[in-house]
């Protein structure tokens, strides 16, 4: 197209392209009867997308039971207070640390299929014979790699993956087409053969074949675990009869037989017939691991769980319900900081006021100042009443040491001390994700948006215990969750009894039917 002569010309773009210099006439241009839509058509009367409908699932994301073990160890060790919300997050940030919960809602069945070795879910039983053939195939054969002779014949160019860069053969050997067919199930089950075989390329360069030749100088060979070859034994090595001598001394034993080893077309037969029917199991509902839930072939049944799992990310109710439940099993205490609408807080036992009036004057003096300052930290507390001096400091903490111990004084994971009250006075300390979230004596504001900072070295420690025991990573920021979200989640769970929160939990335990 020519350009313009000045910024306020007007280029027609409805008449017919200029021609191109030295080229012949153009054929006439159909654009507009081709491509124009008919009268009346308008872009808004299109159909909307149909979506997909949901299938008749209820999934639920549950705690697991290691982990979750090693949670409520440090909980009870450490005496201190928890946010649930956090602990919830331990679990969701590791994969292998929560458990997903498949379910086909009431009165509509759903078939469903489970691999036995790993927990991998399905709605087919073809989904998990070709999971179990691609990942546990190694798991019930030993691979050895032999020695043999290079193929023999001359051969002028050898094909080569353009993907992985792997030699698959001379196209006129008959290894070349189980070389795709193994390339196609084992690393591209998803594209098709026509579309796998236009990746290959035909190299016919010497050194190439040769290299090709030595590759082929060692095979795969596959024996089942387990099996033992069974020979007749020789009439020379029978055992002596009665009454004969006994065998001589220098006789050695064989070595014990191996079982038949197999190509990996045989193996993949065998595993088939006698593997598979056993590892594949058909079931009411599944619990497996969410790293595992994920990786499923089903298109639908993926969407579902990685939806459920984006919508526990932005507030995990579900793990939520079930942490409750687990935690008033093992007799933990649960209440809420600042106001009824509160952060959630775990900790072992339930406080208890302490009359100050009692006791010795560093406990009244700890107390006092406590309950004149709400939300101070122990830095606070040790630097107000033990100055500058060591043993002065020493008593002061191990007297409060005594009072977290016993539930007279709260301690929250980041060094903040509370006396026992309906809603305990809690804050978060500057530098501390979450800033601004929890005010003492307020509802909880807005956090405002800056540059992250670096952590104190208090709650730094706290994750590092918590996240190691729990083999688990560190808690991820929390996100807002709006307030009328806040109190469904609240309703649900007072309606709710506790042995049905329990019962979750337990199910989570179970092997798969």
């Amino acid at each position: 197209m020519p350009r313009p002569e000045s910024r306020g010309a007007v280029v027609d773009f409805g008449g017919q392209p200029p021609p191109r210099p030295g080229a012949g006439p153009r054929p006439p241009y159909l654009g507009d009867d081709r491509r124009r839509p008919a009268d009346g058509y308008r872009p808004r009367d299109r159909e909307p997308y149909q979506q997909q409908p949901a299938l008749p699932l209820e999934i639920r994301v549950l705690p697991e039971q290691k982990a979750l073990g090693a949670v409520i160890r440090r909980i009870q060790t450490s005496h201190r207070a928890f946010p649930l919300r956090d602990i919830a997050w331990l679990f969701l940030d590791n994969p292998n640390s929560c458990l997903i919960r498949i379910e086909p809602l009431k009165d509509q069945p759903m078939p469903l299929f489970q691999c036995k070795v790993c927990g991998y879910p399905a709605l087919t039983e073809e989904e998990v014979r070709g999971h179990l053939i691609s990942r546990h195939l190694e798991d019930f054969f030993d691979i050895e790699d032999v020695d043999c002779e290079p193929p023999t014949g001359a051969f002028n160019c050898v094909a080569r993956c353009t993907l992985s860069g792997e030699l698959l053969g001379p196209p006129n050997h008959h290894s070349f087409a189980a070389k795709v067919l193994e390339m196609l199930r084992t690393r591209y089950a998803s594209m098709s053969e026509e579309a796998y075989r236009s990746r290959i390329e035909m190299v016919r360069e010497p050194e190439v074949i040769e290299q090709w030749r030595q590759q082929c100088t060692k095979k795969k060979v596959y024996r089942r675990k387990g099996a033992i070859a069974h020979e007749d034994v020789p009439a020379a090595q029978a055992p002596a009869a009665e009454g004969d001598a006994e065998a001589p001394p220098e006789a050695v034993a064989e070595p014990p037989l191996k079982a038949p080893s197999f190509t990996r077309e045989v193996a993949e037969l065998v595993f088939l017939r006698e593997v598979v029917p056993e590892q594949l199991a058909s079931v009411k509902y599944l619990i497996c691991t969410a790293g595992v839930a994920t990786q499923t072939s089903s298109r639908s049944l993926g969407m579902m769980l990685r939806d459920a799992l984006a919508r526990e990310r932005r507030f995990p109710a579900s793990l939520f319900f079930a942490l409750r439940g687990a935690f008033r099993h093992r007799k933990l205490y649960l209440f809420r900081v600042n106001e009824p609408r509160g952060s959630d807080f775990v900790m072992l036992k339930t406080p208890s006021l302490l009359n100050a009036s009692h006791t010795v004057k560093t406990l009244q003096d700890i107390l006092t100042h406590v309950e004149a300052n709400p939300a101070c930290t122990k830095a606070e507390l040790v630097a107000a009443l033990g100055g500058t001096e060591e043993a002065p400091r020493k008593e002061v903490l191990i007297q409060l040491a005594w009072l977290v111990e016993k539930g007279h004084i709260i301690e929250f994971y980041n060094d903040v001390l509370s006396v026992p009250s309906e809603y305990p006075a809690f804050k978060t300390l500057p530098g501390e994700k979450g800033q601004g979230q929890h005010h003492a004596g307020g509802a909880p504001q807005r956090p405002a948006a800056k540059a992250p900072e670096a952590k104190p070295q208090a709650e730094a420690a706290e994750e590092a215990i918590v996240a190691e025991e729990a083999g688990v990573a560190e808690v991820v920021e929390e996100a807002e969750v709006p307030p009328a979200v806040e109190e469904t989640v609240a309703e649900e769970a007072k309606e709710s009894e506790a042995a049905e929160e329990t019962k979750e939990i337990e199910q989570a335990a179970e092997p798969a039917e």
